[in-house]
């Protein structure tokens, strides 16, 4: 519902007294039977004028923040990818990759803990997240797998670029470029993803863990690589 009104014309009484007072000073009776919600983006009030006291005073004001843990995050990507959104398919995402996705973004914003993220003036919404699921997996695709590798993020992090680039903005006579700031979140999302996997090894369980790795591997130069493509994905479970 739209009201129109001079500027000068209070509105802001319809709210809770029912009421409209004129410029002239006259008041009135405007009673409607409506609930009214309303949404503004808090970030910086870019492309938006701040409420007035008066109107805030007669609502209630209710702060929505980025997702407060990392698995509600990782929930919100695989949900809203394109191929489960508009094709209604599985996204066959392994849960380290959602975990390296999610910690990059959310990295940028943690300016409590990580000095990178003060370079960050502008930070990464939710957007950033759904596009890096979609990057991520398109990358795959074109190189013809269903299941994302560390590959595909590319050796320069093109694909996480591609999800970013536009959508952080870096604080004014920042030093570091956003190539700079972007590939040291991914360096860091990746190392404490790596860290956590290996953490969850049980220890009575590595040495068997190590020799089916061993077992799986080729040789080359008297020594055991694994050479991972869906197929091995497959066989170690991700």
């Amino acid at each position: 519902m739209s009201i129109r009104a001079k500027p000068k014309v209070s509105t802001d009484l319809l709210f809770e007294e029912r009421q409209v007072t004129t410029i002239e000073g006259d008041i009135v009776p405007f009673r409607f039977d409506s609930v009214i919600l309303a949404a503004t983006n808090p970030a910086n009030y870019r492309g938006t004028s701040p409420i007035k006291e008066p109107l805030l005073d007669r609502m209630e004001e209710i702060e929505k923040g980025p997702p407060e843990t990392l698995d509600a995050e990782i929930e919100i990507g695989r949900r809203n990818m394109y191929l489960v959104k508009e094709k209604g398919l599985e996204p066959k995402m392994p849960y380290w990759h959602s975990r390296i996705l999610i910690r990059i973004v959310r990295y940028g914003r943690d300016k409590d803990k990580r000095d990178v993220a003060s370079r960050i003036d502008s930070e990464p919404s939710c957007r950033a997240t759904i596009k890096l699921f979609d990057h991520l997996k398109s990358a795959a695709i074109r190189n013809g797998r269903e299941v994302p590798l560390l590959l595909d993020y590319d050796e320069s992090y093109d694909t996480v670029k591609l999800a970013l680039m536009g959508r952080i903005e870096l604080v004014y006579g920042a030093r570091e470029s956003k190539d700079e700031v972007i590939r040291r979140l991914v360096e860091m999302a990746v190392n404490e993803t790596s860290k956590e996997l290996y953490q969850s090894i049980p220890e009575d369980k590595f040495e068997e863990f190590y020799s089916e790795l061993v077992k799986m591997g080729e040789a080359m130069e008297r020594q055991s690589h694994l050479r991972m493509d869906l197929n091995m994905v497959s066989r170690l479970g991700m």
